[in-house]
């Protein structure tokens, strides 16, 4: 956040903006510890994925109080001015906002994209972009999908263990669980 303006029509660019809600009323304040540095460095990984131009990211200060300048110091993408933001507005857009929260909409803002994402982009970064409803659905298909094939593997396994003359795995108490009792979904 250089305090260089941006106007809303240079986000048109970007095929995807997020909206990155947070305010000043705390210390340590969540979104500059924990959103913001994941925002920086989702933005290199989105960049290098899917171009410059795929993702833009910008503060919205929510029910900021008082002078927000430190704040404003500690981010590195554009800013809204304070004093501009309509919070009615956003909250009929959006629904109740709670901050810190990132909301994702396409670039001409015609279309949010997303309800609230933070904890999606915190846990899962690039891999779900831009973590549409559809994307964070395909990505938790993938992973049942890997876990699924890890399953089979392992028993499969397992079961060859058991063709060479041992029948059973030793838990941690130290008791025996034979083979042949072992599911697939046992198997984490």
């Amino acid at each position: 956040n250089t305090g260089e303006k941006i106007s809303l029509k240079s986000l048109m660019e970007y095929k995807h903006v997020a909206l990155a809600f947070g305010n000043n009323d705390s210390s340590p304040n969540p979104f500059v510890e924990h959103v913001v540095p994941v925002l920086n460095k989702l933005r290199e990984l989105v960049a290098e994925t899917n171009g410059e131009d795929a993702l833009q990211i910008v503060y919205v200060p929510w029910k900021a109080k008082g002078d927000d300048t430190d704040l404003r110091k500690k981010i590195t993408f554009p800013a809204l001015p304070k004093d501009s933001v309509n919070e009615k507005m956003l909250t009929d857009i959006f629904g109740e906002i709670e901050s810190p929260a990132v909301y994702m909409v396409t670039g001409d803002g015609r279309r949010v994209l997303t309800g609230d994402v933070v904890r999606s982009i915190y846990t899962l970064k690039e891999k779900a972009f831009p973590w549409t409803d559809s994307a964070l659905k395909e990505h938790a298909e993938e992973k049942a999908r890997f876990k699924d094939a890890v399953a089979k593997n392992m028993k499969s396994k397992l079961q060859g263990l058991a063709g060479i003359g041992r029948d059973y795995l030793v838990r941690n108490d130290g008791s025996q669980i034979p083979i042949s009792q072992i599911a697939e979904n046992d198997i984490v």
